[in-house]
C-alpha cells in the first residue's frame, strides 16, 4: 500500500535531517565531562577516551539502514548505491533516497521505509537534543575479579552524575562516590 503525499513530505523532510543528525552524533561521541565526575576522578594517560556508546551506535544504525534501503533501490532500480567515498556518506545515501522516493514510497515497503527512517530520526534527535541519558566510561569496574566497565550516567539536563554502575551488575550509591573515587585512584596507581 502506498503512502500519501502528506507522508511524502514527512519521509523527505526525515530524509533531509538525517545527514545534519548524523554530524551533530558525532559530536556527542565523545560528550564533555561534567565537573562532578571530573572533581572525583584522576584521569591518566593511560585511560581511553570515554565514547558514548549510544551516539556510535546511532550513527552506526542511521549508516546501515539508509544503506540497506538504498541497496534495494538499485537492486529493484537498477541505479548503482553511491559509494563509500565523499559523496557515497550519509549524505549522498539519503540525497539518492531522495531522488528514488517516489519509487520507494509507491513500493509495498513504503510503511516499512517510513517507519525506520522516522525511527532513525527520532532516535538521532533525542540523543542530540539531551533526551537520552549520557554515558561517561570511567575504567573498569573496581570489584575483584570483575572485568566489567564503570560508567556514569547523566539525566538529561543534570551536570551530576545520577548513577554509576558496571555493566555486570555492580552499583554504587551517590553517598558511596567519594569512597569509589579512591577505589578507582588506587586501581590506576598500581
Amino acid at each position: 500500500m502506498a503512502l500519501k503525499a502528506p507522508h511524502r513530505n514527512t519521509v523527505k523532510d526525515d530524509l533531509t535531517r538525517l545527514p545534519g543528525l548524523y554530524q551533530d552524533c558525532f559530536h556527542a561521541i565523545a560528550p564533555r565531562r561534567s565537573p562532578a565526575i571530573v572533581a572525583t576522578r584522576v584521569r591518566t594517560s593511560r585511560d581511553p577516551d570515554p565514547f558514548d556508546d549510544e551516539a556510535v551506535e546511532v550513527r552506526r544504525h542511521i549508516d546501515d539502514v539508509l544503506r540497506s534501503w538504498a541497496g534495494l533501490v538499485a537492486e529493484r532500480g537498477g541505479s548503482p548505491v553511491p559509494g563509500p567515498d565523499r559523496d557515497g556518506g550519509v549524505g549522498g545515501l539519503a540525497a539518492f533516497l531522495t531522488a528514488h522516493l517516489d519509487w520507494l514510497m509507491d513500493s509495498t515497503a513504503a510503511a516499512e521505509f517510513a517507519e525506520e527512517v522516522a525511527a532513525l530520526r527520532g532516535r538521532a534527535e533525542r540523543l542530540v537534543n539531551g533526551s537520552a541519558p549520557a554515558r561517561h566510561h570511567l575504567g573498569g569496574c573496581v570489584e575483584a575479579s570483575c572485568d566489567g566497565r564503570l560508567t556514569a550516567r547523566t539525566s538529561p539536563g543534570r551536570l551530576a552524575a545520577s548513577q554509576i554502575g558496571c555493566d555486570r551488575g555492580h552499583s554504587w550509591p551517590p553517598r558511596e562516590w567519594l569512597l569509589l573515587s579512591a577505589r578507582i585512584e588506587r586501581r590506576e596507581a598500581s
